[in-house]
């Protein structure tokens, strides 16, 4: 697979991961039968976590990695 190809599936997933609410219309569009929904799924209920957020929940809630938060994982870059 040429490696734009994989940088946008991988871009993909990263958007979806924070704005996927479980609706099911990707897997039914999926020429393939992939349970696309299913992968979203599974990684948003991970990266949500992460972030203490939930998709659809407030409106004017900004989603993680849109904004530069300081004080997010400090645990990772060591900051205290």
């Amino acid at each position: 697979m040429p490696t734009d190809t994989v940088f946008y599936h991988l871009t993909r997933l990263a958007h979806m991961s924070t704005a996927c609410i479980g609706c099911g219309q990707c897997s039914n569009a999926c020429p393939n039968d992939i349970p696309v929904m299913e992968l979203f799924r599974t990684v948003a209920h991970q990266t949500q976590k992460a972030f203490d957020y939930e998709a659809g929940r407030n409106p004017d809630e900004k989603p993680p990695l849109s904004e530069f938060r300081e004080d997010e994982f400090q645990e990772v870059v060591g900051l205290n």
